[in-house]
């Protein structure tokens, strides 16, 4: 690597644990993790999500992350300086891939959160039924172009951000993002519980512990809302783990980083489903619950003007601080590979996705040409990245993490070269979790995943 693009290092475990929180909250925090729990019995759901969390998930970004700082190098790069004439040496550039593929449809999507956020401002949802909402947003979606320029405002963000710097960019946008995404989503929380009329069942929906609601499914629903949730899978820890400061304690931070991921997820169901509940709404998931369902309720809701504003900046501040990791991985790439600055490298990603981006939005037009075996290539996407790419991703690492990486390797970043007493101590116990356990529960989620469970 030459000396124009000499790696940076993150400056404060802060803004490390922002970083990496940042990369990890997103909108399956805010449409799908609250509902999932709500309908796997609650409060049962959140603690089989931290059991798994903790013995899956965790470890599984342990391994990325340990992987990330020992080599300091891109997601590609990683599994070739490790182990250069193994069969799997170049199992790292499925991560990029997978990065690449999930941002041209995730800024489409954030695009509608940014036009949701202007309507806001406008007032516009006043008024306006339920059916006039879906609409709306039906004829938004497969205008194509409208929902795509509004994906370039979001691109274009992303590429400045990244362009400035990991020290300067990212680890400063996430230290400003963070905190101001759970302030706001505080304000929401406390105006759903303490303001809005029989908020009760709301939180009842989402608190009450329902163990006769767990099933395997239940199961394998928290196996696959951990993993997705921390962004595994697609080199984006594997790369903000080679940011990482050598002194810093990754389980610590892996553990942080969990935990706050769970948590904002926690509260976007405090938020929003006690506003559901108290407008005799039926709860539901997806694009639905952000983009119909809510603005309904904001019109009927004192206040509403206010937190419809509040609420969608929350969802665009999740927007882009998961889609800067995800250009992040494409970059790193880009630029070590071929040689070039970061800015030139953001460059190249830069238009190589609005062309992508432009397919993807194209797709959901009506009479698309772009629609394959009835899905859209939006549809495509989604599907192939969440049921095979990412899993897929998650188990290599783990496999080669635990078993193909020099046996030294593991244990001399999640002990500091045995200088974390602590870590030392339960390493072993950790090192079966990367071993054994992340992998054959991992593989379980991927077979359920493609149908062969």
């Amino acid at each position: 690597m030459n000396k124009i693009n000499k790696r940076d290092t993150f400056k404060s475990k802060i803004g490390t644990i922002a970083v990496l929180a940042g990369g990890c909250v997103g909108l399956g925090n805010i449409w799908r993790f609250p509902y999932i729990a709500g309908e796997n019995g609650g409060a049962a759901f959140i603690l089989i999500y931290l059991a798994v969390s903790l013995c899956i998930s965790i470890p599984a970004l342990l391994s990325e992350l340990a992987l990330g700082r020992n080599q300091r190098c891109n997601a590609f790069r990683v599994f070739r300086k490790i182990k250069d004439k193994h069969p799997w040496k170049n199992s790292g550039i499925l991560g990029i891939i997978t990065g690449f593929l999930i941002f041209s449809f995730y800024c489409i999507i954030g695009g509608w959160a940014l036009k949701y956020f202007e309507l806001a401002i406008m007032n516009d949802f006043s008024g306006k039924s339920t059916a006039e909402l879906s609409e709306s947003l039906n004829n938004f979606i497969q205008g194509g172009i409208e929902p795509y320029l509004y994906g370039i405002v979001i691109t274009t963000f992303t590429t400045i951000i990244v362009g400035i710097g990991v020290v300067k960019g990212i680890e400063r946008l996430n230290k400003i993002l963070m905190p101001l995404l759970i302030f706001l989503l505080l304000i929401l929380v406390i105006n759903s519980i303490f303001f809005l009329p029989n908020s009760r069942e709301g939180l009842l929906f989402i608190l009450k512990p329902d163990f006769s609601a767990v099933t395997w499914n239940t199961i394998f629903q928290a196996i696959g809302q951990s993993f997705f949730s921390l962004s595994l899978g697609m080199g984006a820890q594997v790369i903000y783990g080679s940011y990482i400061s050598e002194k810093d304690n990754l389980i610590k931070t892996a553990v942080s980083v969990s935990l706050i991921d769970m948590s904002i997820a926690i509260l976007c169901g405090l938020a929003i489903f006690p506003a559901v509940f108290s407008f005799n709404i039926e709860p539901t998931a997806g694009p639905t619950l952000l983009f119909l369902t809510l603005p309904n309720i904001f019109t009927q809701m004192t206040g509403g003007y206010i937190f419809a504003i509040l609420f969608f900046a929350l969802v665009v501040f999740a927007t882009v601080t998961s889609t800067v990791s995800l250009f992040e991985v494409s970059v790193s790439y880009v630029m070590e590979e071929f040689q070039i600055r970061r800015r030139t490298a953001c460059l190249w990603v830069f238009f190589a996705l609005l062309l992508l981006s432009f397919l993807v939005a194209e797709s959901q037009t009506k009479d698309s040409s772009l629609v394959f075996f009835g899905k859209s290539l939006f549809d495509w996407f989604d599907q192939i990245t969440s049921n095979f790419m990412l899993p897929l991703g998650g188990i290599i690492t783990v496999i080669f993490a635990g078993w193909i990486a020099p046996k030294t390797l593991l244990k001399d970043e999640l002990t500091n070269k045995s200088t974390l007493t602590t870590n030392t101590k339960y390493f072993s116990v950790i090192q079966i979790m990367i071993k054994y356990v992340s992998p054959f529960f991992l593989i379980l989620l991927f077979l359920e995943l493609i149908g062969l469970l």
